[in-house]
């Protein structure tokens, strides 16, 4: 349904138009979830998102230059357990900041508290869940060093 809706606001060349439908907030290829913290989340106007989804419980920002493939999940929030179980409402996992230039392959899942540096490589399908440092490739769940990115 959702890129039925993102489908039909391009050719009515709107991109980029905002919309909200139940608890997420979509964006030209993208949603923000909750749409109430949409604030949270930030990225230049010409990037491609590719379908990404922001789980906005914490800021999620991505800066100039940045490459997303297709269903990149950025996930801001987390669950509490305890005795009683797992916590209906998720709370902040930390923050997540993609820096200039860094490439983000389809289908990774970036976790709170986690910053990926200046032109690092993420691979495809790989699970973040701890920082980049810039300018090295990491692959893997949980995603690893791998080599320098530009070798």
């Amino acid at each position: 349904m959702r890129w039925v809706l993102t489908a039909l606001l391009e050719r009515l060349n709107l991109p980029g138009t905002l919309f909200t439908s139940g608890k997420y907030r979509y964006v030209s290829h993208g949603a923000i979830f909750p749409a109430r913290n949409a604030h949270l989340v930030r990225y230049p106007a010409d990037i491609s998102l590719h379908d990404a989804l922001f789980n906005a419980w914490a800021p999620i920002v991505l800066e100039d230059g940045v490459v997303l493939g297709h269903q990149v999940m950025f996930l801001s929030g987390r669950h509490e357990v305890d005795s009683w179980g797992v916590q209906r409402e998720a709370m902040s996992g930390g923050a997540i900041h993609v820096h200039r230039g860094a490439w983000i392959g389809s289908r990774a899942t970036i976790l709170g508290g986690v910053s990926i540096g200046e032109g690092a490589v993420i691979g495809a399908g790989s699970v973040v869940t701890k920082s980049v440092p810039a300018h090295e490739f990491w692959a893997g769940n949980p995603a690893r060093y791998i080599r320098p990115a530009h070798s």
